[in-house]
């Protein structure tokens, strides 16, 4: 929820919105013409299912659906999770999912709400968030122990939603730094943190910060709040190289002293991306990599590929070979009209990016097909409205 120096309603608009991107399932009566397979509920063990959040964000169809990628490499869409003709519905604004074992997590930004889906029987249970918090990103370390960011009220929160339906899931408020602890560009109109994307590594909780003031304007450097999960408090506050920190990555088989911090940049005129590579034992950014457009994701492939969600330019940028040393991209597809949701590899190779029907963007509503071993596009699937958050389900027997 980036912006410059002045107000733009458009800006506005995604500062509102986007926090909806940052948490799909199946139908026996709806197809979108690919092979029809087996039924979620019956597919074989191992295989990937890609759940897929669609978030209306003014209160209309809201639904999860799914790709299952099977052994034989057919792909079955399913537009809306059906277990046993009970078909789970998110809450509005759902903006993040994330799956541990055979239980998804699902965040709904506009509802307020955190959803614990069983993906085995398909019973769920629904917590309220904080009342005007907005809340973003999901980091499940285990069923009782959950972190979620809260937006508009500048916290990280710890739950257990293992709880019962109608006990308290809060175990604990963290508030994150912010106003003058973030380098205020006009000491008079200091930022806000506004925390965005997380990701849990080695007991450390890395907290993106936009650090953006109230009118989501950039007010400063964005931030990454380093928090130690034992004590639950900032053991360290990162500066980055860019503005409007909005993600963090690890990739544990690519290097892993290595955390990529990701600064979208301004949204107007844009072009400002950065990604900034963190020394986890030197305690300090290491590298920074000026890749320019808006980067809002970064996922890495088998062969240590990486893979660069630009939203800005609504494309999918390839590094073929990361290092230290940033020397371009090595190819550059343009995906489509829509704004850019989620983006994933599954364990055979396909990446999956979704491509949402947003307000200024323009319909779309499709997620596209990218086998990561060809080098090429296989597919262009229809699935449900604004598709946003993904999540990767290996379903057992």
């Amino acid at each position: 929820m980036k912006l410059t120096k002045k107000f733009y309603l458009w800006g506005v608009t995604l500062a509102l919105l986007l926090p909806l991107f940052g948490c799909g399932l199946f139908l026996d009566a709806v197809k979108t013409g690919v092979p029809d397979s087996a039924p979620l509920q019956n597919v074989q063990s191992g295989t990937d299912v890609v759940l897929i959040g669609n978030a209306d964000w003014s209160g209309g169809s809201r639904s999860l659906s799914a790709i299952t990628h099977y052994a034989s490499g057919t792909l079955d869409v399913n537009l809306v999770y059906d277990h046993n003709a009970n078909p789970f519905e998110p809450g509005m604004g759902v903006n993040d999912i994330e799956v541990l074992e055979n239980t998804a997590y699902i965040v709904n930004s506009t509802a307020g709400s955190l959803q614990v889906l069983n993906l085995l029987d398909g019973t769920s249970k629904e917590f309220a968030l904080p009342a005007g918090s907005n809340p973003f990103d999901c980091v499940v370390v285990s069923h009782d122990e959950v972190y979620i960011s809260l937006y508009l009220t500048n916290q990280v929160i710890k739950l257990n939603p293992s709880v019962a339906e109608n006990a308290n899931p809060l175990l604990a408020t963290l508030a994150m730094p912010d106003g003058s602890e973030l380098a205020p560009y006009d000491a008079s109109n200091p930022g806000n943190a506004r925390p965005y994307g997380m990701k849990a590594v080695n007991g450390k909780l890395y907290v993106a910060l936009n650090n953006l003031d109230n009118y989501y304007s950039i007010a400063g450097p964005g931030f990454v709040a380093v928090v130690d999960l034992s004590s639950f408090t900032v053991s360290q506050k990162v500066q980055g190289s860019g503005e409007n920190m909005g993600n963090v990555a690890y990739f544990a088989n690519f290097n892993s002293d290595y955390v990529f911090f990701i600064s979208i940049g301004n949204y107007y005129p844009g072009d400002a991306g950065v990604i900034d590579i963190y020394s986890i034992s030197a305690q300090q950014v290491i590298a920074s990599w000026n890749v320019g457009g808006m980067p809002g994701a970064m996922v890495m492939d088998a062969q240590n590929k990486a893979y660069i969600k630009d939203d800005q330019s609504a494309a999918l940028k390839r590094i073929d070979s990361p290092a230290l040393t940033f020397s371009g991209f090595d190819m550059t597809y343009s995906i489509s009209s829509g704004f850019l949701g989620g983006v994933l590899v599954d364990e055979t190779g396909y990446l999956y990016i979704a491509s949402s029907n947003t307000p200024g963007f323009g319909p779309d509503n499709k997620v596209y097909v990218y086998d990561t071993v060809s080098g090429t596009f296989i597919k262009t699937l229809t699935v449900g409205y604004n598709p946003a958050p993904m999540a990767l389900w290996k379903a057992p027997l």
